[in-house]
């Protein structure tokens, strides 16, 4: 995933009735803030990558917010 200690892995709930899916905010390596929807597959040892996005404005204020 990230390499951003600051980076924040947050539940996402409401997105799925089938599996656990989550919502990772972090800087990329190339330091883009991005925002990436995932689940473990096969017992944690699998990611699935559901989408992979730039961070809007909101959840760049929120990220920056984290850092403080």
């Amino acid at each position: 995933m990230f390499f951003d200690d600051n980076g924040r892995l947050i539940p996402d709930p409401d997105h799925s009735d089938d599996e656990e899916r989550f919502v990772l905010l972090g800087q990329s390596s190339e330091l883009r803030l991005l925002l990436v929807c995932h689940c473990y597959r096969t017992k944690d040892e699998e990611i699935r990558i559901i989408s992979a996005r730039k961070a809007n404005k909101f959840e760049q204020k929120q990220y920056k917010g984290f850092l403080r």
